[in-house]
């Protein structure tokens, strides 16, 4: 089970409960070591006028409401970035520890190597490198740094909305970055270093070829795989089914505050003192709490320690290390808080 690619008005590390999600009886659809349902789907299906018409209109909208991922407001305007005769290419950054890397790649690659490469093919143009947003944020670690590559491209780091963004570069790279595909919608050119879901279908400037996607696809059916017959919408407040257009919908009213939806409270609000349960008998695993939590600040990193403190079960569930989650259930056992 994975978030759907219209997801929220927060980025993920915010907590909040997802408009969409994808599951896939064979892998994530990240993973291309194997096919995925989502493969499957675009490799055999006839896409029908009907659909083709609904992906039309819903890239419109999508491009012209600046809808991405995540929908969270910018500060800053991309006006920065602009540089006056010289093509702008935009190299995505990724959490590098991440699955979508790990499985998504060939071999081990480094943002810092994907700014390289950028920067080697496309010597008169102006390199934008834009880090992922949690890892500016200290949500995420920080793999290579980008003053190693400072010298050869334009480091982003304002918080620009990814719409604003996009409208203002000429070419994208990335290594599997959903902001390739959010690109494609916005007709700019893609280059691909690994194998995600939009690559292989004559799309995108493909580095690296699975053997498996012999299907030429217009931009509208990958659309109509990836956003409207793969995922599962829903209510955020109530969890109903809803459509794709529901959840456009929703993302674009500027009326609703997405802290409202089904977000886990216990984060925010902590957990409470109890004398047996979860925490022990006679809740003396609460004791572990200010043992543990410098250890999670040196590790990672202050907010992860806040995060910790507030919830330690949720918090060691919520990792993507299988190691760091196994730890959570030798400290913490029980599922019940």
């Amino acid at each position: 089970m994975e978030d759907g690619f219209l997801r929220s008005k927060r980025k993920a590390s915010s907590r909040t409960a997802p408009l969409s999600l994808t599951i896939d009886r064979q892998r994530p659809y990240f993973d291309c070591r194997g096919p995925s349902d989502l493969e499957d789907l675009l490799m055999n299906t006839s896409f029908e006028p009907e659909l083709l018409e609904r992906a039309r209109h819903a890239i419109s909208v999508i491009v012209d409401a600046g809808l991405t991922k995540y929908n969270g407001s910018g500060e800053a305007s991309s006006n920065g970035i602009l540089t006056e005769g010289k093509r702008r290419i935009l190299v995505v950054g990724q959490v590098e520890q991440d699955a979508s890397i790990r499985y998504g790649l060939p071999k081990p690659m480094k943002n810092n190597d994907l700014v390289r490469i950028a920067a080697a093919e496309n010597p008169e143009a102006t390199i934008i490198y834009r880090p992922h947003p949690d890892v500016l944020a200290g949500v995420r670690p920080m793999g290579s740094d980008p003053a190693e590559v400072a010298h050869i491209c334009q480091v982003d780091v304002l918080p620009r909305p990814l719409a604003d963004v996009l409208s203002s570069v000429d070419h994208v790279y990335t290594m599997t970055s959903l902001v390739g595909f959010e690109a494609l919608l916005r007709k700019i050119p893609v280059t691909v270093l690994g194998a995600p879901f939009y690559s292989g279908w004559g799309l995108t400037d493909d580095r690296h070829d699975t053997g498996r996607r012999s299907r030429t696809l217009t931009l509208e059916e990958l659309f109509v795989g990836a956003y409207i017959s793969y995922p599962d919408y829903f209510d955020p407040h109530t969890g109903e089914p809803w459509t794709m257009e529901q959840a456009m919908e929703w993302l674009m009213d500027k009326s609703v505050d997405d802290r409202s939806d089904l977000v886990s409270e216990q984060f925010s609000k902590g957990v409470e003192w109890k004398m047996w349960g979860a925490y022990g008998l006679f809740g003396w695993r609460h004791m572990l709490t200010p043992l543990v939590a410098p250890v999670v600040a040196h590790i990672g990193n202050a907010s992860e320690a806040r995060n910790y403190r507030a919830n330690p079960i949720e918090f060691f569930r919520e990792l993507p290390t299988p190691m760091h989650r196994l730890l959570g259930r030798l400290l913490y056992p029980f599922d019940d808080t």
